[in-house]
């Protein structure tokens, strides 16, 4: 049903900005700015996207990290907590094989 106040906050509801040349576009992050020319990372609850620099992860970090969540909703829900990748053991013993 739709208008029944069920999802807060639908995606793409209207929330455009204008970009410097004029054209609509989507606005992202904490920041509310449409700027998608940097290194931006995705809640994976929430499927919205923040630039890195305003929730201050590098891309490198981000490499390291399997799931992540924004702040609001790990607030929402306690149970959802940022997961990394475990290092890779592989690629180190097959460097060791190689020097043999």
């Amino acid at each position: 049903m739709e208008g029944d106040g069920s999802d807060p906050e639908p995606p793409d509801a209207g929330e455009d900005s204008k970009s410097e040349n004029g054209e609509n576009a989507p606005i992202y992050c904490i920041c509310r700015k449409p700027d998608i020319n940097c290194f931006m990372i995705g809640c994976d609850n929430c499927n919205e996207w923040f630039h890195g620099d305003c929730i201050r992860i590098t891309e490198k970090m981000a490499k390291a990290i399997r799931e992540w969540y924004c702040r609001e909703c790990r607030e929402k829900d306690p149970k959802l907590e940022i997961r990394y990748r475990h290092k890779k053991s592989r690629e180190r013993d097959g460097n060791e094989r190689d020097s043999s």
